[in-house]
Parts: structure tokens; sequence; C-alpha cells
């Protein structure tokens, strides 16, 4: 995958099919999470090896971090429909959140699993989930 450049460009180099970034937009956002899901799956993996990357290491054991995050999405009757607005202390949140848990390798800050919330799991829920993708 190149940093740079549009989807439209990227598709037309691998494909040599010539769409807009718009068409593309929107045949991405018809894609069911699984595709996605899969995807991660599939690429993220160990980078880190023990004699080259000792730092990331102790005792033998792979050093990881998980950390979780979320965002805001905009308040379109689909996403509504699918997620809730987080509760605040005085009334809901303005926009639906959605939530993201990475498992990275520390030492390298590769990542090495990911679990997106699509129906408002907890941060705990999307860890579990996570962790599943640990490696042996």
């Amino acid at each position: 995958m190149r940093r740079q450049g549009t989807l439209s460009q990227h598709v037309k180099e691998l494909f040599g099919i010539e769409i807009s970034d718009a068409a593309m937009t929107q045949r991405r956002a018809r894609l069911p999470w699984e595709i996605f899901t899969r995807l991660l799956e599939l690429a993220l993996q160990p980078l880190a090896q023990p004699r080259q990357h000792a730092g990331a290491f102790s005792q033998g054991l792979r050093l990881v971090g998980i950390d979780g995050t979320q965002w805001s999405v905009r308040n379109t009757p689909r996403i509504l429909g699918s997620l809730s607005k987080a509760a605040s202390r005085r009334l809901g949140a303005a926009f639906a959140k959605v939530g993201l848990v990475v498992l990275v390798e520390l030492g390298m800050l590769n990542p090495l699993a990911a679990a997106i919330g699509q129906q408002g799991e907890s941060e705990a829920a999307l860890a579990r989930r996570a962790l599943r993708g640990l490696p042996e």
C-alpha cells in the first residue's frame, strides 16, 4: 500500500480501472464490516524478531499493549440505525460514537489486532475481541 495518492489512483494502478473517488467511496460504504475485519486479521501480524529487536521482548515474551479510543461519526439515519449516541453528564452526546481497540507490539509500535465497535460495545468488550487476535 502506498501512503500517497487517492483511492481511485490506486485502483487504476492495480486494476487498470478508471473510477472517480466519489464512486469508490460510495462502493466502499456499501461493503459489509466483515470484509474489513477479515482484512485486518490477514494483514496484522508480529514483526519483531528476538535477535534483531531485543527491546520488544522481555524474558523471551513479546511485549504488547492495548489501547482504545472513540470517534464521533455523522448522525445519518443509517448510522443512527446501528449506533447509539453515548450518554454524557447532562444529556445524550451530540454524535454517535464508533469505538476502536488496538493491540500493539511494543518496541515496534506495530498493530497486531484491532476490534471496531459496530454496535456500541464497551471498550472492555472490544479489548477481549482484540485479544483473541493475539498470536501464540
